[in-house]
């Protein structure tokens, strides 16, 4: 292209000449502009964290007790030779008229017809692989930074926080444990011992957010070292949950079938003797009533047997099912808070059926409330005859 331009301009060639020339550049361009945009996002990336290096390296010898930073000073050079091998490339793709409209719509229009960026991001991908290792320590230690950074503005949100112990088994206690994500949120207990848990309690008390709370404190605690808790005794087994488990229109299977999916997993990791703690929210509840109770105490029961389990439940009667194998706990209403809940667990059965009464506070109608007040009797008087 350049060549033929030379030629009209210096020889008075034909200009006819250049029409396929630029015609043929600007298909090439075209064909190639997805490559080239990610190949650009990629260089100037990494030459952006060259940047960043050395902006770190010079925050002075003072902060210098931080193993990263005193890294990223030592680094120095190899930054130094990254950046130089990428000059060509940062020339064409810089320029600094992208702030000026008209001037970039041209600047880009001569770029595509001259095949400029194809032929910066292919030299400058290929120096790349050649320079990339100069990078990999920087790339490191402004992640360990970062990283670092996320961390300590998470813990400074926190009420507090403490350095868990590890057990080699499946022991499990956290003092006064909030959600890690919830920094108001309501601190509650899970008491020491080798029991497993079944909580009960009405929509909306608490339950998912409890056993959510557990089990995230449990993987801060075993990544990070930190829990959102006074203090924390944490298994060392994996971590593995049935939250809320949604129904798959491609894959054409149903919420229950994607949940006994996931609990058989977990029948084969507790059979294989592996310490792990399970979480389960409301299980089986895409089933009718009988089945439902009865497959949750069977798999309840073989769960228990081996591992660590924390499953919340609407179903009561699994209370006295499981009371053997499982701590009983419960969140209940509290009329004395505004909310319907005050999200604290509660040791022991649940006694109160409050579903009704919460029709009642929101304001349904007094005849539906009455009709399902006198009904939840008459089932009662079954079960009790049963």
């Amino acid at each position: 292209s350049i060549a033929a331009i030379v030629w009209i301009l210096a020889f008075g060639g034909p200009g006819w000449l250049l029409a396929p020339i630029l015609g043929a550049n600007l298909f090439i361009a075209m064909a190639n502009l997805g490559n080239v945009h990610r190949q650009t996002e990629t260089l100037g990336a990494c030459l952006r964290l060259c940047a960043l290096g050395n902006q770190l390296a010079s925050l002075g010898p003072g902060r210098n007790a931080l193993p990263e930073l005193a890294a990223l000073v030592e680094g120095a050079s190899d930054r130094r030779r990254f950046a130089r091998a990428l000059w060509s490339f940062r020339w064409v793709t810089g320029g600094g008229v992208d702030n000026v409209p008209v001037v970039a719509e041209v600047a880009s229009a001569v770029k595509s017809l001259l095949l400029v960026e194809v032929l910066a991001c292919g030299v400058g991908m290929r120096r790349f692989a050649r320079v990339r290792s100069l990078l990999v320590d920087t790339f490191e230690h402004v992640g360990a930074l970062d990283a670092g950074v996320a961390v300590a503005s998470w813990m400074q949100c926190q009420r507090v926080t403490c350095r868990p112990r590890l057990d080699a088994g499946t022991a499990l206690e956290l003092a006064q444990a909030r959600h890690p994500l919830l920094p108001d949120g309501v601190a509650n207990d899970v008491a020491p011992g080798a029991a497993s848990l079944l909580v009960t309690g009405s929509n909306m008390a608490g339950k998912t957010t409890f056993i959510k709370m557990v089990g995230l404190n449990v993987i801060l605690g075993r990544t990070l070292g930190v829990c959102a808790a006074e203090r924390a005794v944490l298994p060392c087994g994996a971590v593995m949950a049935a939250i809320r488990g949604e129904h798959s229109v491609t894959s054409g299977k149903s919420r229950y079938f994607a949940e006994i999916e996931a609990i058989q997993a977990f029948l084969a990791r507790a059979a294989q003797g592996e310490a792990c703690l399970f979480l389960i929210d409301e299980p089986f509840s895409g089933t009718n009533t009988a089945e439902r109770i009865a497959i949750a105490r069977a798999v309840l029961e073989a769960l228990g047997r081996n591992a660590r389990v924390l499953v919340t439940t609407h179903d009561v009667e699994l209370q006295s099912l499981l009371g053997d194998a499982f701590a009983l706990c419960h969140f209940q209403e509290n009329p004395d808070v505004d909310g319907f809940f005050d999200y604290h667990l509660h040791l022991g059965a649940a006694r109160e059926r409050n579903a009704i009464a919460l029709l009642e506070r929101v304001g349904f109608p007094p005849l539906i409330v009455e009709q399902a007040a006198r009904y939840a009797e008459a089932g009662a008087a079954i079960v009790d005859m049963d």
